[in-house]
């Protein structure tokens, strides 16, 4: 199964966190977590995702700052931003930090799942 995509999957919400971990897992990909915004960044430098999911409400770090900075390093991946909130102001903020797409909570798992397959295959 090392072929499969790799995600990081980024969610303060440990019970959010852990379910779509397990689904993601059942789908077949590999999955890496991250609590933090801090957390994220070190994770995606070390395993260098192929899509990373990114809440953007997170304790540490504004999400869009963290979208930002993962599209500046020397690899920018894929990022599904999720959020809460769904105002045209948020989900533009995120796609120009360079979010792929914007996704609003609560997420359909078709949705979810057919962003991360059509991203992870760019």
């Amino acid at each position: 199964m090392t072929d499969a995509p790799l995600v990081l999957l980024v969610e303060d919400d440990a019970a959010i966190r852990g379910a779509f971990t397990l689904l993601l897992r059942e789908c077949g990909y590999r999955v890496d977590s991250a609590a933090t915004g801090g957390e994220a960044l070190s994770l995606a430098a070390a395993v260098r995702p192929d899509v990373v999911v990114l809440d953007l409400g997170l304790p540490d770090a504004n999400g869009v700052d963290v979208a930002r900075a993962l599209c500046a390093g020397p690899r920018p991946m894929p990022i599904v931003a999720l959020t809460g909130r769904a105002f045209d102001d948020d989900r533009d903020a995120a796609l120009q930090a360079g979010c792929s797409l914007y996704l609003v909570k609560p997420v359909a798992t078709r949705d979810l799942l057919g962003a991360i397959e059509t991203l992870s295959k760019s």
